[in-house]
């Protein structure tokens, strides 16, 4: 389909799914200039989307699209490239990405989001930006790419997007503490076989048949530029069964007596 035949935003969008898709997996060499590249196809479907555009999403759906997935292997211990989007942007990694096709039900709310242009198009370059969330929150732990819901009851499902990295940050008390968040070039891989402290963040659900078939979280670590605001250091899918087809022996869907309801920010 060419943009001459978008008939509904929502063809858009999925056109727009799709390019993403295809652009990521291309092997790009100047990560710097991701977003600059696909500027103009940016401008030419924003009116068809009818949506503020923010470094690589669409406002109007920002929530589904925090939704996607590096389709690197979840224990490349790699780098992030220098700063090219906020980590909620797929455009923040290098390799491939795969959006989240389908209809997402938002258990979350977007309060606000802001990036900050390198130039004057908003469909280029960026130096900054942040989301405003409200919802459900757990700080966990992680061993090996596994979490801990309960007594004796793990699930594998997290997928990293890039290599993780230990930091020191002072906080509000003075007192010093250690945060995990994305790793940065030159800098020394966490080892994922030790416990790691990290946060999920429920985005919400992908209906199939008016049911509820994986719910997604993102994964965050603290921000070494902020340590009031996260990261996006990858994505969990929970789903009714394990990679076997078995059910998972924790309640489903999961229930969120032991999270926190809170705002939080991404940057």
């Amino acid at each position: 389909m060419s943009i001459s035949n978008i008939q509904s935003a929502l063809e858009a969008r999925s056109m727009w799914q799709h390019f993403v898709e295809q652009y990521t997996s291309r092997g790009l060499t100047n990560l710097r200039d991701k977003l600059v590249a696909i500027a103009g196809v940016a401008e030419l479907i924003q009116p068809l989307i009818g949506s503020e555009y923010v470094a690589g999403l669409w406002k109007r759906e920002l929530v589904p699209d925090l939704i996607w997935m590096a389709r690197s292997s979840p224990h490349d211990d790699l780098p992030f490239s220098d700063y090219t989007a906020p980590s909620f942007s797929w455009a923040s990694i290098g390799g491939a990405v795969m959006p989240c096709r389908g209809r997402i039900i938002e258990e979350c709310q977007l309060l606000d989001a802001q990036v900050s242009l390198s130039g004057s198009s908003p469909f280029g370059q960026v130096s900054g930006g942040w989301i405003r969330l409200r919802g459900y929150l757990l700080t966990t732990t992680f061993i090996a790419g596994e979490f801990f819901l309960s007594d004796e009851n793990w699930v594998r499902r997290a997928m990293f997007d890039g290599g993780m990295e230990e930091f020191t940050f002072m906080n509000h008390d003075g007192q010093l503490e250690k945060g995990n968040g994305r790793m940065r070039s030159g800098s020394k891989p966490r080892d994922r076989t030790c416990p790691i402290s990290l946060s999920l963040f429920y985005v919400g659900f992908l209906e199939t048949d008016g049911e509820k078939s994986i719910q997604f979280f993102l994964l965050l670590g603290l921000s070494p530029r902020d340590p009031t605001c996260y990261e996006r250091v990858g994505i969990l899918a929970l789903d009714r069964k394990d990679d076997c087809g078995s059910p998972f022996n924790h309640e489903w869907p999961l229930r969120f007596d032991e999270w926190s309801l809170t705002t939080i920010t991404i940057v």
